[in-house]
């Protein structure tokens, strides 16, 4: 049983936080200074699309390389 004169009391009085309740904490808004903050969907769009444009030039790439070996192979093995 509770006791009565604890009732109604709360033990989130000054002092009894680990830490300060204000000025511990930088405030969030202060690292969103300047044009240089982040990153916006354009940039992220455009950094995704040259990652595609950069996966496509190395698949054509490699693809005519790959044409390439598989008719120096075959040709090596006709000629025996």
């Amino acid at each position: 049983m509770a006791d009565d004169t604890t009732a109604g009391r709360s033990d989130c009085g000054p002092g009894t936080h680990a830490r300060p309740v204000t000025g511990d904490r930088p405030d969030p808004t202060d690292a969103i200074a300047g044009p240089e903050a982040g990153m916006t969907t354009a940039e992220l769009l455009g950094n995704a699309a040259l990652g595609v444009l950069a996966l496509v030039a190395l698949w054509a790439a490699l693809g005519g390389v790959g044409q390439q070996v598989i008719d120096m192979i075959s040709d090596a093995l006709v000629r025996r």
